[in-house]
């Protein structure tokens, strides 16, 4: 409500002035402060957080209580308005700082009403990252740097404390600005439709639903997964079935265009709620794709839906390893977005992430390192390292490079023996999932 109220008027500050004096004193139970630390300096910083307000102050101890998961610490991040880095040799050698400070520097990239501030309380040399930034000198005492946080909180305007920003969405991989992307397209006219490009297993479905759930949860995405759905009954019945419409097999098979457009296309049309996903598509020499009626078939399909204009909705999404064949005008009205392998540094955070799911703490920040690297920046392969690494230990796996795409490749194997797919589809699955793709 008060944003919208902030919107309908030109003097912001006023307003929000206004009614920061009108909640009064309940404002000071907002989350101001989160106080990244290692657990050696927990009673300075727990003094500290005592005198700004504990209420006002977001420490892990406090906050995650046992059993919860320990990625919280993402949220409160996203919630609080000054990440306070308590730096000293503890903290240095602490995974958990460097996770704290590594999504503080992210969200401080994009959110101008963040504050990241140092806190020196010995003479551990700052990392690279942090060198440039001015300091809190810790060694000047509890109430010396109390005075200097609450001066960086007057810092900040009314309309930065009491609105906020979502920035921090949740932890996901490095794909932060690839989300702000798709939300962007979705809501220009200019773009009918979405197309997310990369190759297998470079995480598309998983960007997709990550996407969909966090931008478009008030929408219903109609989920096609065109190699499965690989002729035009099947294609059509995927669509018509949650439009709760009974389809003649026969008469598909025989007039699958008519079939689209006479009882489908409205019906996706009308509704404001509605849009489908096509995911694994490919050009029409994909070997899924048997008849040129079905490529014909789905090119109508993409062309008719990017007609429609439905305000705040992205009508199509189409995930696809190559640029869909179109036509020069249906492809003009979808926007691009380009998904890559990861970087070290989040296939790392990748990697924490599942094996602290996984249980399997017994790593360091060395350790991941050398794991990342050996997984070429590819997403499925987090997932079969770290059940590896979860059976035998990360000693184990790292001592055996030479052999860790073996393990990776007969894990593998074992995953996909479950699954109900072809030799030919197998293999290509296994090299993808070992990292050796392309």
């Amino acid at each position: 409500m008060f944003q919208i109220i902030l919107k309908a008027r030109g003097d912001k500050r006023a307003l929000v002035e206004m009614m920061l004096k009108m909640i009064g004193e309940g404002m000071k139970n907002r989350k101001i402060f989160f106080l990244s630390h290692s657990t050696e300096d927990r009673e300075t910083v727990e003094k500290i957080a005592s005198l700004l307000g504990k209420e006002r102050c977001w420490i892990y101890e406090w906050e995650v209580k046992p059993g919860e998961s320990i990625f919280q610490f993402d949220r409160g991040i996203a919630d609080s308005r000054i990440f306070a880095l308590f730096w000293s040799k503890n903290a240095a050698s602490s995974q958990w700082v460097e996770e704290e400070t590594s999504q503080a520097r992210i969200r401080l990239s994009r959110d101008k009403g963040f504050r990241l501030v140092v806190v020196k309380l010995d003479e551990t040399p700052l990392p690279d990252s942090l060198g440039y930034r001015s300091y809190i000198d810790g060694k000047k005492g509890v109430s010396f740097i109390v005075e200097k946080l609450q001066l960086v909180e007057k810092d900040l305007t009314p309309e930065e404390v009491f609105v906020g920003k979502s920035v921090l969405k949740d932890s996901f991989q490095n794909r932060a600005f690839q989300l702000d992307k798709l939300e962007r397209f979705a809501l220009l006219d200019v773009y009918s439709g979405i197309i997310i490009l990369g190759p297998d297993g470079i995480g598309k479905t998983a960007f997709a639903k990550k996407g969909i759930a966090t931008l478009f949860s008030y929408l219903t995405p109609i989920w096609v997964d065109l190699k499965i759905t690989s002729t035009p009954v099947r294609l059509l019945a995927a669509i018509a079935k949650p439009l709760s419409i009974a389809i003649d097999p026969e008469y598909v098979a025989t007039e699958p265009l008519k079939m689209w457009r006479d009882k489908l296309l409205p019906e996706i049309a009308q509704s404001e709620k509605m849009f489908i996903v096509f995911d694994n598509m490919e050009t029409e020499n994909a070997d899924y794709i048997l008849e040129q009626s079905m490529a014909s078939l789905i090119s109508t399909i993409c062309r008719d839906i990017a007609g429609l204009h439905k305000p705040d909705n992205p009508n199509l999404i189409i995930l696809s390893w190559m640029l869909p064949d179109f036509d020069q005008t249906t492809i003009a009205k979808f926007g691009r977005i380009e998904l890559g392998t990861l970087d070290d540094k989040f296939m790392i955070r990748a990697l924490r992430f599942q094996l602290g799911h996984a249980k399997s703490l017994d790593y360091n920040s060395k350790m991941l390192n050398i794991l990342a690297k050996q997984l070429k920046g590819y997403p499925l392969a987090v997932n079969l390292a770290a059940m590896r690494v979860a059976e035998r230990g990360i000693d184990a796996v790292i001592n055996d490079l030479s052999g860790l795409r073996k393990i990776l490749f007969e894990l593998a194997k074992e995953l996909l023996s479950r699954l109900s797919i072809t030799e030919e589809e197998k293999n290509p699955l296994i090299l993808l999932a070992t990292s050796e793709y392309p």
